[in-house]
């Protein structure tokens, strides 16, 4: 059972971790997340320090030519830069067939489990589980909870991966800017706890039962075409809609509070980097690689949060009745 006194993202985490650990935890599907990974911090490195290094380098170099049309070193690095950036993006690309096979994989084997489990047992002895939600949790809530896991490591990995080399880029550029760039992060966490504590999990609770039970009311209106039937298929999407509608209420809670902190902190940094400038502190350089990697940091954090914490707030209740059906 969920702890409702503890953190939600802390509860979002575990429930994760374990479900991981005891059902899709396999060397050749951990192989799959291995070689995301590798892709992950290849781009990372792409966009949070060479390019904004590159676009520094290359601004102080035409502060100091007054022009653009010389072939200076650091226009020169400037192609160089971007050149291995594209090869980088473009031939990563193929580590994700790996990756998304394993989730494909890993659907199939707890699928396989479940259905072994049910086989060596009387269904019966499943108490007080409806036979029709049983069947809602292994069609559908194995699937949700795996392509949730995968676009969850998809998007929280390359997103904290950018924008922690941003950040650090930050600091390189000027240490005092990449300081205050640094203690503003932990703000990020404010945003995304009233989501995970708040109504999401009931949400997704009752938009996942009423999911289940409206394919089967279908099924049985298919079947019988009476009036019943109909007012019960009727009733199961009204659930449903009631369900979804309050998780949409919630997703926009989180993204209308997050893109703010994601383009004002930006416009904080900047124009904190703008005075040093102007006071001959920092070089215009410096202050063109902090604009982009302030504005590849927030925006790749919230990101982050969202694929990262969000995803896996909904995935509490999926996963717990795929985990009850499992140790029945």
């Amino acid at each position: 059972m969920v702890n409702k006194s503890r953190s939600g993202l802390i509860n979002a985490l575990l429930s994760t971790a374990r479900f991981y650990i005891l059902y899709v935890h396999r060397p050749e599907i951990d192989m799959g997340f291995a070689l995301a990974l590798i892709s992950y911090i290849l781009r990372a490195i792409a966009s949070g320090y060479l390019i904004p290094i590159a676009l520094a380098r290359l601004t102080n170099s035409m502060v100091k030519e007054n022009s653009s049309f010389f072939l200076t070193n650091s226009v020169i690095y400037f192609i160089i830069t971007m050149t291995i950036v594209s090869l980088l993006y473009a031939s990563s690309e193929w580590l994700f067939r790996p990756f998304w096979n394993s989730i494909a994989k890993a659907i199939v084997n707890i699928k396989e489990l479940i259905i072994n489990r049910v086989s060596n047992n009387d269904v019966g002895r499943l108490n007080n589980v409806d036979i029709n939600d049983i069947i809602g949790r292994i069609v559908n809530d194995i699937d949700f909870v795996m392509w949730n896991i995968g676009n969850m490591y998809n998007t929280f990995m390359p997103n904290i991966l950018t924008a922690l080399t941003s950040i650090i880029t930050i600091m390189q550029l000027d240490p005092l800017i990449g300081g205050i760039a640094l203690v503003i992060v932990p703000l990020s966490v404010l945003i995304i706890e009233p989501y995970v504590r708040g109504g999401v999990e009931n949400a997704r609770q009752i938009e996942r039962s009423a999911y289940s039970e409206s394919i089967h009311r279908v099924e049985e209106f298919l079947r019988g075409g009476d009036t019943n039937n109909v007012n019960l298929v009727r009733g199961s999407l009204r659930k449903w809609i009631n369900g979804i509608s309050n998780q949409i209420k919630w997703d926009r809670v989180y993204w209308s509070s997050a893109l703010a902190y994601a383009y004002v902190t930006p416009l904080l940094l900047s124009s904190l980097g703008i005075y040093r400038v102007r006071t001959d502190e920092m070089s215009l350089g410096s202050l063109i690689g902090i604009i982009y990697a302030s504005l590849n940091a927030y925006p790749s954090l919230i990101n982050a949060l969202w694929g990262g914490i969000c995803l896996l707030a909904q995935n509490v209740v999926p996963i717990r009745r795929i985990e009850e059906l499992i140790e029945a």
